[in-house]
C-alpha cells in the first residue's frame, strides 16, 4: 500500500502518475482564457505588473521526479521537492511511503544489496578561484563514480560552498554478480569518485580556423619532442569543441568488506586529477590538440584552474553498508575458481646469479614450448623462436592456453621477472621446479613473491606481442629514479612512472 502526500499546491489539474515516478502538472490554456474574459479590464499598470510576473515564471508543464532508490536501502518514506517554477504552483513536496520495507529478508539474502551513501564533501578549496566566481561560471557541484561494471552513478548537483551535503544513496545488488569477479574487484585498485566542483556552464564556442602554414608550429609537426604521446590519442575533429575542466579524485577502497565487515564509515582525502595534456606554442597559446589553437582570454575558453585540494584538506565522507557480510577468502581455492584461473609470480634476484637466471629461463621456455607444440626442437632453437615470436591470435581469447606471459627487466644490477599463467598448470610447475632446484643457501639470495590462493580471471600481459617481453635499461633502475627529468609533469606517462616506482619498492635479494 502506498500513500502520496502533497503540500502547498495551487493547481488547476493534476494528471495521472507515470511508471517512472515523473509527476506532471499541466495548465489548460482554454480555462485560462475563459477566466480572463470574465475578469474586468485591467489598468495599464496592472498589465505591466502581470507581464513582469509572467517573465519570471514558466507557464505550461511542471514536473518533478521522485527518487525511489532509498526504498531499496531499507527506507520506508522518501520525500522529493519540486525544483521548477510555475505561475500557479508555489511549492511542491511529493512523499512516497510504504507500510513495510520493500525488500523481504529472503530477497536481501539472495540479492545482498550494497548501499553506498555519499554524505558530504568538506573543506573544498576556495583558491585559486573564489567561491562566488565558481557559482557564477560553473554548474552545481556533483560527484560521479562507477562500481565494477554497473552504470555510472551521478549525484544531484548542490550549490557551491566549502562544505556540501549530498546524502546521496546508491544500491548495488552483489548477489547478481559472480563471487569470483566481485572478490577480484574488491581486492583490486580502489574505486575512483570524481568530485566535480568546477565544471563550466555549457556554451557555444566559435573558434577561428587556421590554414596549414599560418601557425608557427606547423613547420615543426614532424618533431616528436614537441608533441607528447597523449596529444595524439584523441581525434581533434571530434574533441576540439568539447570543454574539459579539472576535478577532484577520491580513491575509495572496499577491501575491508572481505574481512567480514558489515559497514564502513570512510573519510577519504581528495586529490587533484591528472592534468589534461597541453602544449604551448611560440605564440604563447595553449594547444590542447595538435592542429587547433585555443585562445587564452579568461576562463571561458581555458580550463578552470585546478583546485588546491591538498592544501585545503578536502575530504569525501561516505558510508558503505552490506546486507550479508562477505565471507573471508578460504586458504584453499574454491572449486568454482579452478579451470581458467590465472596466478602471478614475481622473481627478484641479483644479476650475478647467472645460473639461477638460466635455469629459470629454461623452465619458462619448456612450459611455453609444450603449450605451442614445439617440444621436438632443441632448447636453443626454441629460445630463439620464442624471442622473435609474435602472437597472431590474442592470448586473452585463449583462456585455456597454458603459456607463461609477462616481462623480464634487466638493469645491470637485478633481474626482475613478473610472470602469469594458469595457476594449476604452467605456473604451478614453474614454482615446483624452482623450489626443487634452489638450495637453502641460495634461497636468501633471491626473493619470490607468490601466493597460490590468489587467483585472477584475466591476464595483464597478454598484448605484449611476444610471450616474454624483454626490457634492458641502460642504467640501474635505482639511478634512473633519481633523475630530475622524471619529476617534470607530462614528461613521463603517469602509469609508467607508477610502474617504475613500484618496481623500485620490490624487496631485493
Amino acid at each position: 500500500m502506498y500513500a502520496f502526500t502533497y503540500g502547498s499546491l495551487d493547481m488547476s489539474s493534476f494528471e495521472c502518475l507515470c511508471p517512472s515516478f515523473d509527476f506532471t502538472v499541466k495548465q489548460k490554456d482554454s480555462e485560462g482564457r475563459k477566466k480572463s474574459q470574465k475578469k474586468r479590464k485591467k489598468s495599464r499598470a496592472e498589465e505591466e505588473t502581470d507581464l513582469k510576473v509572467e517573465g519570471n515564471w514558466k507557464h505550461g508543464t511542471f514536473s518533478t521526479e521522485l527518487v525511489v532508490m532509498p526504498l531499496l536501502a531499507g527506507w520506508q518514506t522518501v520525500v522529493s521537492r519540486g525544483r521548477g517554477k510555475s505561475a500557479s504552483i508555489l511549492d511542491c513536496f511529493l512523499t512516497l511511503k510504504t507500510e513495510v520495507p520493500i525488500m523481504t529478508e529472503e530477497q536481501k539474502q539472495d540479492l545482498n544489496p550494497l548501499t553506498i551513501k555519499i554524505k558530504c564533501v568538506s573543506c573544498l578549496p576556495s583558491q585559486p578561484v573564489p567561491l562566488h566566481e565558481l557559482e557564477r561560471l560553473c554548474i552545481p557541484v556533483y560527484c560521479k563514480y562507477q562500481f565494477f561494471k554497473t552504470p555510472v552513478h551521478r549525484t544531484e548537483g548542490r550549490p557551491h560552498g566549502t562544505h556540501i551535503r549530498f546524502q546521496d544513496i546508491n544500491v548495488i545488488f552483489l548477489g547478481a554478480m559472480q563471487p569470483s569477479d566481485l572478490r577480484e574487484y574488491l581486492e583490486g585498485p580502489p574505486m575512483v569518485v570524481q568530485v566535480h566542483d568546477r565544471d563550466r556552464k555549457l556554451e557555444e564556442y566559435f573558434r577561428k580556423p587556421t590554414l596549414f602554414g599560418d601557425d608557427p608550429l606547423d613547420a615543426y609537426l614532424n618533431l616528436q619532442s614537441l608533441i607528447s604521446p597523449e596529444e595524439t590519442e584523441s581525434n581533434p575533429f571530434e574533441s576540439h569543441n568539447k570543454i574539459w575542466d579539472p576535478y577532484g579524485v577520491a580513491q575509495v577502497s572496499f577491501a575491508d568488506l572481505l574481512l567480514g565487515h558489515k559497514y564502513l564509515n570512510l573519510a577519504v582525502p581528495i586529490h587533484s586529477c591528472e592534468p589534461r595534456p597541453t602544449h604551448r606554442g611560440q605564440n604563447g597559446r595553449s594547444r590542447k590538440v595538435v592542429g587547433f589553437r585555443v585562445p587564452t582570454d579568461g576562463f571561458q575558453h581555458n580550463p578552470m584552474p585546478m583546485g588546491n585540494y591538498l592544501e585545503a584538506n578536502s575530504v569525501l565522507k561516505l558510508r558503505v553498508d552490506i546486507a550479508v557480510p562477505l565471507r573471508a577468502r578460504a586458504e584453499a581455492p574454491d572449486p568454482e575458481f579452478t579451470g581458467t584461473q590465472f596466478g602471478r609470480i614475481i622473481f627478484v634476484f641479483d644479476s650475478k646469479k647467472i645460473s639461477l637466471f638460466h635455469d629459470l629461463l629454461q623452465d619458462i621456455t619448456m612450459i611455453n614450448a609444450k603449450a605451442l607444440d614445439m617440444e621436438a626442437y632443441p632448447i636453443r632453437d626454441i629460445q630463439q623462436i620464442l624471442s622473435a615470436f609474435k602472437m597472431r591470435v590474442k592470448i586473452q581469447e585463449r583462456q585455456d592456453l597454458d603459456v607463461l606471459t609477462g616481462f623480464h627487466l634487466l638493469d645491470g644490477k637485478i633481474h626482475l621477472l613478473i610472470l602469469e599463467g594458469l595457476a594449476d598448470q604452467g605456473l604451478k610447475r614453474l614454482w615446483d621446479s624452482h623450489q626443487s632446484r634452489v638450495t637453502k643457501a641460495e634461497q636468501g639470495s633471491s626473493k619470490v613473491l607468490y601466493n597460490s590462493a590468489l587467483r585472477f580471471h584475466h591476464r595483464l600481459y597478454a598484448d605484449l606481442e611476444t610471450i616474454l617481453y624483454q626490457v634492458h635499461l641502460f642504467k640501474p633502475l635505482s639511478q634512473l629514479m633519481k633523475c630530475s627529468a622524471l619529476c617534470i609533469r607530462n614528461s613521463v606517462l603517469q602509469k609508467a612512472f607508477q610502474a617504475l616506482t613500484r618496481c623500485t619498492r620490490l624487496p631485493r635479494g
